[in-house]
């Protein structure tokens, strides 16, 4: 193929563009060096290439050689394209416009989760392809859990040794993920650009995506924590592959019914939980064998844990209520924490009513240092 023109014939494969690009470059440097027998040909190929690439693609390629602008876009920011991308384009219009409050407030209007959460992927990748979104500040909550990655996690199969899995006792294992976690306390504090990040947390989810048979693990951190991450949990499980999944998970249904749920202690905080030396066999194993019977198409799960490093307040407070109790003190009025100096006025006041008001001028006065407690209101 000589050259190029709307009247030519156009190119259908890589193999006629490289080898036409290629007759491009060589005749160029046969010319200057007619031209200058000493002149450098370093330049010509790139020259060339940019030359091409300044061409309109239905003027150089064939119709159905062309890759549509969606599907261009989607590879610039990383995405799968998916059913409804035409109008996640027509949302991206919107937050160009708009800014990012007025589109979402649209986003929830359509009721839609599966279109919601396929458009927070968007924004992800929108933010992180250097883009900038109308509205949105960098200490806005928002902003700050669009500037999350997301890992997937392959650990090797626990007590499977023919499957590469490591051969150790269930505490064993699980006793090193506390050294994951003192590790990761780390995430809080100021950031390599100087940013308060007390507020940073991380989440490890487990998920089954709609149109997927497939349970995964995964962890959310934040951007600026990705190289404390994956040194951690290669420290701990060096067998692990980890990858990051810029192309978010989807559970929902797009036509179906969507459901959610927390857990909370039913008792007070200060009484213990059941840790992992208690436990005779992996209670992940009731969760995987949930998720093993939600149906590929048409439903979909995640459970989510968000944690979020803090300094020893609640022990502090914890091991004053344990002390009162081994005083002897009623287990109801020791464990009866007030976490801030607004707690700590309104039992004083709840307690001075029962003694009379001197009581609550006593209760008051008798708060001593409440240092701490102004740090955990300025948190609150």
């Amino acid at each position: 193929m000589e050259s190029i023109g709307i009247s030519a014939e156009k190119f259908t494969s890589p193999h006629e563009e490289i080898a036409y690009l290629k007759d491009m470059i060589a005749r160029r440097e046969r010319e200057l060096l007619e031209k200058t027998p000493e002149a450098s040909t370093e330049h010509v190929a790139r020259e060339e290439v940019v030359r091409y690439a300044e061409r309109k693609s239905n003027d150089v390629l064939h119709d159905k050689y062309i890759v549509p602008t969606q599907e261009m876009e989607a590879v610039v920011l990383e995405l799968s394209p998916e059913e409804h991308d035409e109008k996640m384009n027509e949302l991206l219009g919107m937050l160009e416009q708009k800014g990012i409050h007025n589109t979402l407030m649209t986003i929830e209007k359509m009721h839609d989760p599966h279109i919601y959460d396929d458009f927070h992927r968007l924004l992800i990748q929108y933010l992180r392809s250097g883009f900038v979104i109308g509205g949105l500040k960098d200490k806005d909550p928002l902003w700050r859990s669009l500037k999350m990655s997301l890992y997937e996690i392959l650990v090797p199969e626990v007590n499977a040794p023919d499957k590469g899995g490591p051969s150790k006792p269930l505490k064993e294992l699980l006793s090193s993920m506390e050294q994951f976690y003192a590790g990761m306390c780390s995430i809080n504090g100021r950031s390599a650009d100087g940013k308060d990040s007390r507020d940073n947390v991380f989440a490890f989810e487990i998920a089954v995506a709609n149109h997927s048979e497939d349970f995964i693990f995964y962890c959310a951190m934040p951007e600026d924590k990705r190289n404390l991450f994956e040194k951690q949990i290669l420290s701990v499980f060096p067998d692990a592959k980890v990858s990051e999944r810029k192309d978010d998970y989807n559970i929902f249904n797009e036509n179906g019914a969507t459901v959610a749920s927390y857990a909370r202690q039913m008792k007070n905080h200060i009484f213990p939980i059941k840790t992992y030396d208690q436990f005779d066999a992996d209670p992940i194993n009731a969760l995987l064998n949930s998720f093993s019977k939600i149906d590929m198409n048409g439903e979909g799960a995640a459970i989510q844990v968000i944690f979020k490093p803090v300094n020893s307040f609640y022990n502090d407070k914890y091991r004053k209520g344990l002390e009162k109790i081994q005083k002897g003190d009623k287990l109801n009025e020791a464990i009866d924490i007030a976490y801030t100096t607004s707690d700590k006025v309104l039992k004083g006041i709840g307690k001075g009513l029962e003694t009379g008001v001197k009581g609550v001028f006593d209760m008051i006065s008798g708060m001593g240092d409440s240092s701490d407690d102004s740090k955990k209101d300025e948190e609150e």
